[in-house]
C-alpha cells in the first residue's frame, strides 16, 4: 500500500553527497516536513554564500542559467539607501525564484547590524508546499552562516 508523504523526495545532490540513514527529517529517501524545511534552508544557505559570476546589473537584467548560480556581490550596498535596499531585494528574490523552486510568493527583507550600514543579513518569507497545502515559512540568512547555524534561525508562521 502506498503512503502519502507530506515532505518530498530528497534532492539528488543531497542523496549523492550524504549518508542518509541517520539524518533527522529523512525517512527512506523521503523528506519529512521538518526535513523539507531543513533542505530548503540548506539550499538557501548555499545560494546566499555563493557569488554569481555576473555583475549586479547583469544578474538583475539577464535570464539566469545554472552558470549564474549564487547572488551578485552587493558589498558596499547600504541598507540605509532605499535604492540599494530595493536592488538587493530584487536580486535575492530573483535568485530564489530561479534556484529554489520549492518556495513561492517570496518576500525578502534586508537588515544591518546596529554598527554597520551594509547589508548584514536578510529574512526570506515564502510559501512552501507541505503535503497538499502551502505553509508560510521564514528563514534568516547572513551569507556567512554554516547551514547548521541557519537552521536554528528558521521560523514557521
Amino acid at each position: 500500500m502506498s503512503r502519502i508523504h507530506s515532505g518530498g523526495i530528497v534532492p539528488l545532490f543531497d542523496r549523492l553527497g550524504s549518508e542518509l540513514d541517520n539524518i533527522d527529517g529523512i525517512e527512506k529517501n523521503f523528506l519529512t516536513p521538518i526535513g523539507l524545511e531543513q533542505s530548503v534552508m540548506i539550499e538557501l544557505n548555499r545560494l546566499s554564500t555563493t557569488r554569481s559570476r555576473l555583475t549586479f546589473d547583469e544578474f538583475v537584467k539577464n535570464d539566469l542559467t545554472v552558470l549564474d548560480y549564487g547572488l551578485p556581490d552587493f558589498t558596499g550596498y547600504s541598507v540605509q539607501n532605499d535604492e540599494n535596499r530595493r536592488a538587493v531585494k530584487v536580486a535575492i528574490v530573483k535568485a530564489i525564484e530561479n534556484y529554489e523552486p520549492r518556495l513561492k510568493k517570496i518576500n525578502v527583507s534586508v537588515f544591518t547590524t546596529s554598527t554597520k550600514k551594509n547589508v548584514s543579513y536578510f529574512v526570506v518569507e515564502a510559501n512552501l508546499l507541505l503535503g497538499k497545502e502551502y505553509q508560510r515559512v521564514s528563514f534568516t540568512l547572513n551569507g556567512n552562516n554554516s547551514p547548521a547555524d541557519s537552521l536554528n534561525q528558521k521560523e514557521v508562521f
